[in-house]
């Protein structure tokens, strides 16, 4: 599903570039999938977690509008009996803070932003590491620019460390 959001931007934009290019490069599709997993995880997490989100967007309004995202559906697929209680909340679709925060305590208890973090920091070594063996393959092709310009997007992931 994540593919099909905003990865299908990052696609649809990559093979815009690659298609009025004037020389063979390396396409860069693979690394605008990993990047756009990056983009939704993120904000699946931030809209849980971040503060700065919740005060522009809304406390939790993934759980208000009833949304699967990455962390809650990691935490439905634990083993825990509280598994039932969060799809409860789910399907209630409210905008009740107590009840956002009995969500929020149902994913610590899962340890699902933790997981989401790790998998945020797998993504993020895979796409440095797609741009490394890129770049070894290819000359001259500006995937050291590129590299140096993903720096500030992997610094935003390490930070969320600390949210």
């Amino acid at each position: 599903m994540v593919m099909n959001k905003t990865g299908g931007l990052f696609r649809l934009a990559v093979r815009m570039m690659e298609c009025f290019s004037e020389v063979d490069v390396v396409s860069l599709v693979p690394l605008s999938n990993i990047l756009g997993i990056i983009y939704q995880v993120k904000d699946d997490y931030l809209n849980l977690q971040g503060e700065t989100l919740q005060k522009n967007k809304g406390f939790c309004e993934d759980i208000s509008e009833g949304k699967l995202s990455f962390p809650i559906i990691h935490s439905l697929r634990s083993t825990t009996t509280d598994n039932s209680n969060l799809l409860d909340i789910l399907k209630l679709k409210t905008e009740d803070d107590k009840i956002k925060h009995t969500a929020i305590e149902i994913l610590k208890s899962t340890q699902s932003f933790e997981y989401t973090l790790n998998m945020l920091n797998l993504l993020k070594t895979k796409a440095h590491d797609w741009v490394s063996e890129a770049q070894a393959k290819c000359t001259n092709s500006g995937l050291d620019e590129l590299n140096d310009n993903l720096k500030p997007f992997h610094t935003a992931i390490d930070t969320l460390s600390q949210v």
